[in-house]
């Protein structure tokens, strides 16, 4: 019974956030850009709710929107981009485009050649590190020195 409350309880939240997302989201058909209004996404209850299931879908993570909503006030011209959209805070606005250069992500070759510089204070980090793990698993075991 509990399972199918809650069921329902997810239906009607969905719903009133899509209703929601209806009503503040709007579209600029001329540069295909997305905005909301930053005095309207103040007066929402939840503002990383509804950030979340407006862009999630445009492939911006949680912690990006994380900083978006830390960026809202007094970060005019700020962006952040997902591979596929760039969102700009505007001085009274988030506006949302599709890149038109997405990005794609780097591959990196497995054979770089590394430095004997870089290569010398690697080991030297290496050898720090298994120092610590014996010293500690010495405390561990009550291993004398």
């Amino acid at each position: 019974k509990t399972a199918s409350y809650l069921q329902e309880y997810e239906k009607i939240i969905n719903n009133e956030v899509e209703r929601e997302l209806e009503t503040i989201v709007h579209q600029d058909y001329s540069s295909e850009a997305q905005y909301v209004s930053i005095p309207d996404l103040n007066k929402l209850p939840s503002q990383e709710v509804f950030l979340y299931e407006w862009l999630s879908p445009l492939g911006f993570n949680r912690a990006q929107i994380e900083q978006i909503l830390r960026h809202l006030v007094g970060m005019p011209g700020r962006v952040f981009k997902s591979r596929s959209h760039a969102l700009v805070i505007d001085r009274d606005r988030v506006i949302v485009e599709h890149q038109k250069d997405p990005i794609k992500p780097i591959k990196i070759a497995t054979n770089i050649e590394i430095t004997t510089q870089i290569e010398a204070i690697l080991r030297e980090v290496l050898i720090l590190f298994l120092s610590s793990i014996a010293i500690n698993l010495r405390i561990i075991c009550g291993i004398p020195k």
